[in-house]
């Protein structure tokens, strides 16, 4: 049985404006200048012919209810859209190394063949083309098999969820190995029940990967990959360690960069530090789902939520006080059924650009400088859905 997991909801493609385009006065851009991408396909993909220095590097998807998703760039002023290729329709499947260099994506969905792909975006030289046969379910009880992507901190490995287990490839494909594998066992009624491992992250020195892992014998039917155990692997001699027992990865909680938070099953949150893999109770953790911080380490802009919806940017300094708050209503005049989608901070660290998707279909692109505070409206979009901002290479 082959099992398709987390379907997204209607995703539609949108185009990113940077910084320099809102001094242009917000002129629409066409409704839909990327093209939809043709179906997916196994072989590997033409990289770019040129070096992209400049622009916006983005994750997208088409709305519908089998999404493709592509892997987009754009000129710095928001025109030349291009498809650079088609990808997996799952964001956690598209990740930029932390030097903005390198860019790794699935080029089809789970239930597909196809490959994990890495570029080098300035030289467009492909660097790792890794083949990537469909995931797939033989149990109602199984955990549902995931694919994920850590980059290393220093950019020169990538661990990679890929048939449940979890896998470490140098760049240009040197050191391939695989770390942990998946988690089985045998029952009377249910047969063979497999597990699955997902949501890596690298510790702070690249010595170790921290993960969430379904053990068998908790067979949890319909909640399997909820709740499972965290656990670390030394790259050194790839041993494992447990940190925290039926307990995940919050991936969807915001935490700075060198900390994640765990939840356990009973409810109760955690943080811990990606230095010296200590956790900490976290009594009142905040409802936020994204935070970047701009290159010069002098703000982070955290997506956050007060009331159940991604609808408050909270600009904070690097000790942690509040600096400037901006609510969905402050850009779009309303809150209803609108989430602030994704942000992305320009090279100078003064410019946050925010996108604004609503239940309709409605989006809307705007500026916030650090000076003054005052968004600038750059553009409106129809028939747009989600979206994620990878990069703004140099």
């Amino acid at each position: 049985m082959r099992r398709k997991l987390f379907p997204l909801g209607p995703i539609a493609i949108a185009i990113l404006v940077t910084a320099v385009a809102y001094g242009c006065g917000g002129t629409p851009l066409p409704t839909s200048p990327i093209a939809t991408p043709s179906v997916s396909q196994s072989v590997i993909p033409t990289p770019p012919a040129v070096s992209i220095s400049t622009g916006i590097l983005f994750y997208s998807a088409s709305a519908g209810e089998n999404p493709a998703g592509t892997l987009n760039v754009c000129n710095s002023d928001g025109s030349g859209c291009r498809v650079l290729a088609n990808t997996s329709p799952d964001v956690h499947e598209v990740a930029v190394s932390p030097d903005g260099k390198y860019v790794a994506f699935f080029t089809t969905d789970r239930d597909s063949d196809g490959l994990l792909v890495a570029w080098d975006i300035r030289s467009g030289d492909t660097l790792l083309s890794i083949q990537a046969p469909p995931e797939t379910s033989e149990s109602f009880f199984d955990a549902p098999p995931t694919r994920y992507m850590a980059w290393s901190p220093d950019s020169s490995q990538l661990a990679y969820v890929l048939g449940r287990d979890l896998h470490l490839v140098g760049v240009g494909g040197s050191d391939g190995r695989t770390l942990v594998t998946h988690r089985e066992a045998r029952y009377n009624l249910a047969g063979l029940i497999k597990g699955s491992i997902a949501r890596p992250v690298w510790t702070t020195d690249g010595t170790r990967i921290v993960y969430d892992i379904f053990n068998t014998p908790r067979v949890r039917s319909g909640g399997a990959d909820i709740y499972r155990d965290v656990e670390y692997v030394s790259l050194s001699d790839e041993t494992t360690s447990v940190v925290m027992e039926n307990a995940r990865i919050a991936s969807d909680i915001a935490a700075s960069a060198n900390e994640v938070v765990l939840k356990h099953a009973d409810g109760t949150f955690f943080l811990l530090s990606l230095d010296t893999l200590s956790v900490e109770e976290l009594p009142s953790p905040a409802n936020c789902g994204l935070m970047r911080c701009d290159p010069t380490g002098n703000l982070c802009a955290s997506v956050c939520s007060d009331q159940g919806e991604l609808n408050t940017i909270n600009f904070t300094a690097p000790d942690g006080q509040s600096v400037h708050g901006i609510g969905i209503s402050d850009l779009t005049g309303e809150a209803a059924a609108c989430t602030i989608q994704s942000v992305l901070w320009n090279a100078a660290g003064n410019t946050l650009l925010a996108a604004v998707g609503c239940e309709d279909g409605h989006a809307s692109l705007w500026a916030v400088e650090t000076t003054g505070w005052a968004p600038t409206h750059l553009t409106d979009w129809e028939g747009i859905g989600a979206l994620s901002l990878l990069a703004w290479p140099e």
